[in-house]
């Protein structure tokens, strides 16, 4: 099977199905619509809502997956660990094809992906990823920073990393740092270009990026914030009265109801979703 027709995801998530669906939803209508088999490779970490019920949540959660994949290979981890998640994610991801997407799991897909053109930029050499950004600048360029943001990776740049990955350091920054940053300094990073032929007069067309971080209004709607050092990221407590967390819970309603409206104003091909 040609890597046209397949494509792997691999995705670290929490226990939040109402977020995971809309995200895939989204990247249904933008993406996966045009790949004849998919493929999810799934970690949930004990974290979200996952004192509410977890045994039903993950019914939710493994149920509008396989709405959308052919095949979903999951695992519901007993301890949170972001970096174990990816690194269990892209272990798997690396066996099946030749590039695959990391997409966590609350995002939402603006509008639709050219995948024609994400290929022939991850075919050349030396180029280990093409990213979807949430800037606005949607021009063809070497991404000046390294970010987990919706990412199309070469399985081969996943595996020379792996042979690094630290376990004690967040994913992310970690390609940032030693022995990371020495061991994979003959990749580059692409930012995916916009498709000329794709919306040109569409009103929405040039409002924002690819896609659209929905995970910051859930951290805040659950009193949450995250924090950075040392390499490492953690999430406390955030100091937001009661009344701020419900005006986040409203913010966070009315967004996910904005993204859908503009999802569907974008256009992008809707496939009949996979019934379970």
């Amino acid at each position: 099977m040609s890597a046209q027709e397949h494509l792997v995801v691999a995705m670290p998530a929490l226990y939040r199905p109402e977020i995971l669906g809309m995200t895939l939803w989204s990247f249904n209508r933008g993406l996966f619509c045009k790949f004849r088999r998919r493929t999810l490779i799934l970690n949930v970490d004990p974290l979200g809502d996952y004192l509410e019920n977890p045994q039903e949540k993950q019914r939710e959660i493994l149920q509008i997956s396989r709405r959308y994949f052919n095949d979903v290979i999951y695992q519901f981890a007993d301890t949170p660990s972001f970096p174990a998640a990816v690194k269990w994610i892209w272990q798997h991801a690396v066996n099946y094809e030749s590039f695959f997407l990391h997409l966590e799991d609350d995002w939402v897909l603006n509008r639709s992906v050219p995948p024609t053109s994400i290929l022939h930029l991850l075919g050349h050499s030396g180029v280990a990823s093409v990213r979807l950004q949430r800037q606005r600048n949607l021009t063809s360029a070497i991404s000046p920073v390294f970010s987990l943001n919706p990412i199309f990776f070469k399985s081969s740049f996943i595996a020379e990393a792996l042979e690094h990955f630290d376990l004690d350091r967040d994913p992310e920054k970690q390609f940032l740092m030693e022995p990371l940053v020495t061991s994979l300094t003959r990749w580059r990073h692409l930012i995916v270009p916009r498709d000329s032929q794709q919306e040109p007069d569409q009103m929405w067309a040039d409002r924002g990026g690819w896609v659209s971080d929905i995970g910051v209004h859930w951290r805040k709607s659950r009193g949450l914030e995250k924090k950075s050092a040392a390499g490492r990221t953690t999430w406390t407590p955030s100091h937001a009265s009661n009344l701020m967390r419900f005006r986040s819970r409203q913010v966070l309603a009315f967004k996910l109801q904005f993204y859908r409206l503009r999802t569907l104003l974008n256009g992008g091909r809707a496939s009949k979703p996979r019934q379970s």
